[in-house]
């Protein structure tokens, strides 16, 4: 199987884990605030993995300059991302911050030019574009009940699309030659390690009484949302690139939805669809399906 076709089947594994997800972190937000289930989810997914690192025969590299882009990755990609998408969601509607969320290819083609290898071509800048509005088709009928937006919450969700986007460029700059592995096991080792204090500061973890059925769903949620999934996306960033394993945050939506719509009753729109075979585009022309296109630049950046 090609690189280009298992980065393919990868995007989209990670898409429906991610999207699949959003049910279940309905549940757990009722009786776990967002720092105390990001804590155990990273706590969860960094053993799971690690029990598969050593079963593999191999080990995280000892304690030293080697773990400073896991560190990075664990603030950038993880707690900052995490943190702030959840406390956006207090000042705006969560359809509003779906569509700002999905502006994340956008943001990381020009980061990725600037400070990476990436090169760009019009094919490439055409395919975010296109995914973007794609996602928009999707959400736009989400906001017809009332999007609630303000200021602090846009600024909010913002800052998370932005660190989430040049962590994803750091990460193809500084590991792409470290096992994907290695990569996930040490940025959910060290967002764990920073969680800690926080989540004891705000959160108060010792006083809280969550229900049984919240915490089996942090607990799958650790195993496929961050072990499973992270592990995806550095595989992704090493091999097809930052700007192509971001696409995710345009394909989520209408995985979400379709869940939606199997499991919760919902009804699909017009919208939907047409918003989805948009997003397929896409990912086939981001992909060199339909002509590589003319490059515009090659990436500033060095590796």
């Amino acid at each position: 199987m090609s690189v280009k076709t298992k980065g393919l089947i990868y995007l989209f594994l990670l898409s429906f884990i991610w999207g699949a997800s959003f049910p279940l972190m309905e549940v757990t937000d009722k009786t776990l605030p967002p720092l105390t289930m990001t804590l155990i989810r990273c706590v969860v997914g960094a053993i799971v993995l690690y029990a598969f690192l050593r079963f593999r025969g191999s080990d995280m590299p000892r304690i030293g300059s080697e773990w400073i882009p896991f560190v990075v990755m664990g603030v950038f990609g993880v707690l900052v991302v995490v943190a702030f998408q959840a406390y956006s969601e207090e000042h705006i509607s969560g359809g509003f911050a779906a569509i700002l969320s999905s502006t994340t290819p956008v943001f990381t083609i020009v980061i990725a030019y600037v400070f990476a290898d990436e090169i760009l071509t019009v094919s490439k800048l055409a395919g975010v574009f296109l995914g973007l509005i794609g996602a928009l088709i999707i959400l736009a009928p989400g906001l017809e009940a009332g999007a609630k937006a303000a200021a602090v919450g846009v600024i909010m969700i913002l800052i998370s699309v932005l660190s989430r986007s040049t962590s994803s460029v750091y990460a193809r700059r500084s590991l792409k030659q470290i096992d994907p592995l290695q990569s996930a096991v040490g940025m959910l080792t060290t967002a764990a390690l920073v969680l800690i204090p926080l989540s004891l500061l705000v959160d108060h973890p010792l006083t809280l009484s969550p229900s049984f059925e919240g915490m089996a769903y942090t607990i799958l949620l650790g195993i496929f949302a961050s072990a499973l999934a992270n592990l995806l996306l550095f595989w992704l960033i090493a091999n097809r690139g930052a700007t192509f394993s971001s696409l995710y945050a345009c394909i989520e939506p209408a995985i979400a939805v379709l869940i939606g719509v199997i499991f919760l009753g919902d009804t699909i729109q017009v919208t939907t669809i047409v918003g989805m075979v948009v997003v397929a585009v896409s990912i086939a022309i981001i992909n060199g399906y339909l002509g590589t296109g003319k490059v515009i630049s090659q990436g500033h950046g060095g590796i």
